[in-house]
C-alpha cells in the first residue's frame, strides 16, 4: 500500500510543479503586460490594455496556498501525521497573502489582525524550527 501511495505521490508531484511553472509563467506574463500598460500611460497613449486584471493575483495566491494545503496532506498520507513545518508555513503564507493582495476587500482591522498573527506565527516558526524539523522526521 505505501508503494502504491508513494509511486501516486510522485505523479502528482510532477503535475503540481508542472501548474506551478504555469502559474509562474502567467505572473510574468501579467508583469509584463502591467508594464507596457504603465508605459502607454506615462507616454499618454491611448491604453490598450484597458481593465487590466488584477484578479490574476489572486489566482496566484490561490494556488500558493493550495500547493501548501498539498504539502500538509501528503505529510498526512506519507506519515500518518500532520507535519508542524507545513502547517505553519500554511499560516504564515495565508495570512501575509491576504494581508498584502486583498486590501479593497478586507476590512483594516481585519488585516492588521492577519498581519500580526502572520508576524507571531513566523517569529514562532524561526524560533522552533529545529524542534519542528525533530518532530517531522519519519518515525
Amino acid at each position: 500500500m505505501i508503494l502504491i501511495i508513494e509511486k501516486i505521490t510522485l505523479w502528482v508531484d510532477k503535475l503540481v510543479s508542472l501548474i506551478i511553472l504555469l502559474v509562474m509563467l502567467r505572473l510574468v506574463l501579467y508583469m509584463l503586460t502591467s508594464l507596457y500598460a504603465v508605459g502607454q500611460e506615462i507616454t499618454g497613449e491611448g491604453l490598450w490594455l484597458s481593465g487590466h486584471d488584477a484578479e490574476v493575483l489572486d489566482w496566484a495566491v490561490f494556488f500558493i496556498i493550495m500547493v501548501k494545503a498539498y504539502k500538509v496532506l501528503v505529510s498526512y498520507t506519507k506519515y500518518q501525521h500532520v507535519s508542524i513545518c507545513y502547517v505553519a508555513e500554511l499560516v504564515i503564507i495565508t495570512c501575509f497573502l491576504e494581508f498584502i493582495f486583498e486590501q479593497d476587500v478586507v476590512d483594516k482591522q481585519i488585516r492588521m489582525i492577519l498581519g500580526a498573527v502572520g508576524l507571531g506565527c513566523l517569529f514562532l516558526y524561526l524560533y522552533f524550527y529545529q524542534i519542528f524539523q525533530e518532530m517531522d522526521k519519519d518515525p
